[in-house]
């Protein structure tokens, strides 16, 4: 049977539960989120590299089709 009226202790021990409950959920999303925002700018980061070098290599090739004309 539930007490009606609960003491200051219980009451401010529920309310540290309750809350400790959704800040840990709360960091949990965060970390998550970071998480996979920092492995898409990982990609992100390899594949800017992977066009930059793409383009120096055609810039390359162009400039050796000229020469040879």
């Amino acid at each position: 049977m539930k007490d009606e009226n609960p003491t200051i202790k219980e009451r401010f021990f529920n309310l540290i539960m309750d809350n400790g409950v959704s800040l840990t959920l709360a960091v949990a999303f965060c970390i998550a989120v970071y998480y996979i925002v920092h492995e898409q700018n990982q990609q992100l980061l390899k594949a800017i590299y992977d066009l930059r070098e793409d383009k120096r290599e055609l810039i390359n090739h162009l400039i050796e089709c000229y020469k040879i004309k």
